[in-house]
């Protein structure tokens, strides 16, 4: 199971406590908030990042880099699947597999 947060939607996250002692991202103008409202989340400035099942996106730009990441990591046996479904998303395919 993955939990993901796309842009604004790390607010409704964070009030969760799933965050707790983890790694996020935000839009950089929540960045300053959250980290007052949340210290113990280590906020980290990137359009993208994980901890551990815990995505999180600064964009949503940001959040198509970072379904495709995750689809590379959890769909790594499915290879002509996520390179179709990557390439549909216009996103460059996995890298082929020896």
């Amino acid at each position: 199971m993955a939990i993901m947060s796309i842009s604004s939607g790390i607010i409704a996250l964070a009030q969760t406590h799933l965050l707790k002692q983890g790694r996020a991202t935000a839009p950089p103008y929540f960045i300053r908030s959250l980290r007052e409202q949340c210290p113990e989340v280590e906020w980290e400035e990137k359009r993208w990042t994980r901890h551990g099942n815990v995505w999180s996106s600064s964009s949503a730009m940001g959040g198509i880099e970072m379904i495709a990441t995750w689809m590379r990591v959890y769909f790594w046996d499915r290879v002509e699947l996520v390179d179709w479904t990557l390439s549909a998303a216009g996103l460059p395919p996995m890298e082929s597999r020896s």
